[in-house]
């Protein structure tokens, strides 16, 4: 389970159903956020704002890819890319068009995009229920 916040990438590893490890990188979506404010020049409040606009998720997903590609690299640090059946986004950022397409691009295994992001977090998925 991969929670892709604000400010970090959180990673819950689970083995059996079971987690086994738990991570946190600072990278998060204010760096998607930072990305679009310098790119089209405009304010951090405003690239905020565009970047949950997912009409502009298709134009702007050149200017963001490089993050998002570093932020599944991150994950790939700390898992075995060999008994990793799939990666499971959630977290607001991961409410992105198409960023779990890169993530299985850059990882090679097949990436899910929950439900409902915004309500949960990869501890308590795992700890909670079986996936």
């Amino acid at each position: 389970m991969v929670d892709i916040g604000g400010g970090t990438t959180g990673l819950a590893v689970l083995n059996d159903g079971v987690v086994t490890e738990i991570y946190d990188e600072p990278t998060g979506g204010i760096h998607l956020t930072l990305v679009i404010a310098g790119n089209y020049h405009i304010p951090v409040s405003e690239a905020e704002k565009l970047k949950t606009d997912f009409s502009r998720h298709r134009e702007m997903l050149p200017v963001v890819k490089a993050v998002m590609e570093k932020m599944a690299t991150i994950v790939m640090k700390h898992i075995d890319r060999q008994a990793t059946e799939a990666i499971y986004l959630c977290g607001g950022t991961s409410c992105f068009t198409d960023i779990e397409t890169v993530f299985e691009n850059v990882t090679g295994i097949r990436t899910v995009k929950t439900a409902y992001p915004l309500l949960v977090t990869p501890a308590g998925i795992a700890v909670n229920c079986k996936v």
